[in-house]
């Protein structure tokens, strides 16, 4: 009698002790649809990607939080991301499982990034063919400049060669990879150009039939044309110029 009263009480402990488990449980998925619906809407694959070179294949190092638009029309907000310049992914910090995922391109319509110190970052994932280019691009665009023209920059990092490193007796070869940005005007006619160069000339190629009115802008504004910034103010400069023609 004994021996069964005592089992019959260690069954009535474990079934408590499992109700009380499960419990928790149900409550947490009640207040928890959000993560749930997150995790259904931003699809993806664990990321296993890497490769031992110098430089970062990172526009941040870190995580940086951000937001997501979706091409359905719903968007998700702090989250913590990282943009994959040398493959142009978008890789998303799992909140449950704390595992980087190579988020699903074709869900997501953009995306904002929030450095810390810095400025907000807005990318556009968009697809055309530039102007005497043969083969359409698609990749997440940064956009710097949006008027009746528009300036974009794809943050490409790519392969510039390779560094030496002494390891023991060896020397092993490592590849090199650099950011080089690529920045893309769009006309108000959806024609695409590529700046090649960061200079004025590039800008007088593009807009030849308004060449003399711009080249006066940027007179006035004693302006030339070194950096992403300096290319950024040219912009705004000719599509002020646009407007009054």
């Amino acid at each position: 009698m004994f021996i069964i009263a005592k089992k019959s009480y260690l069954t009535a402990i474990v079934f408590i002790l499992c109700l009380m488990t499960t419990l928790p449980a149900f409550s947490a998925n009640k207040h928890e649809p959000l993560l749930l619906d997150f995790e259904a809407r931003l699809s993806g694959e664990v990321f296993t990607f890497h490769m031992q070179a110098d430089g970062s294949q990172y526009l941040f190092e870190n995580w940086v939080k951000g937001d997501v638009s979706f091409i359905s029309g719903k968007s998700l907000k702090d989250q913590s991301f990282r943009y994959n310049g040398y493959l142009d992914e978008l890789i998303w910090l799992h909140p449950s499982f704390y595992k980087p995922v190579k988020a699903d391109k074709y869900q997501i319509e953009s995306f904002t990034l929030y450095p810390p110190g810095g400025d907000t970052l807005i990318f556009e994932n968009i697809s055309f063919k530039p102007r005497f280019e043969s083969d359409s691009l698609h990749f997440f665009a940064q956009k710097l400049y949006t008027g009746d023209i528009s300036l974009v920059a794809y943050r490409q990092i790519k392969r510039t060669g390779e560094t030496l490193e002494s390891i023991g007796p060896r020397l092993v070869a490592r590849p090199k990879i650099e950011p080089e940005p690529v920045y893309y005007l769009i006309l108000p006619d959806d024609q695409v150009h590529e700046v090649r160069r960061l200079n004025r000339r590039s800008l007088y190629r593009i807009f030849s039939d308004e060449r003399r009115a711009i080249r006066e802008g940027f007179r006035r504004e004693g302006l030339r044309i070194n950096n992403e910034r300096d290319l950024i103010k040219a912009v705004g400069i000719i599509d002020e110029i646009l407007e009054k023609i």
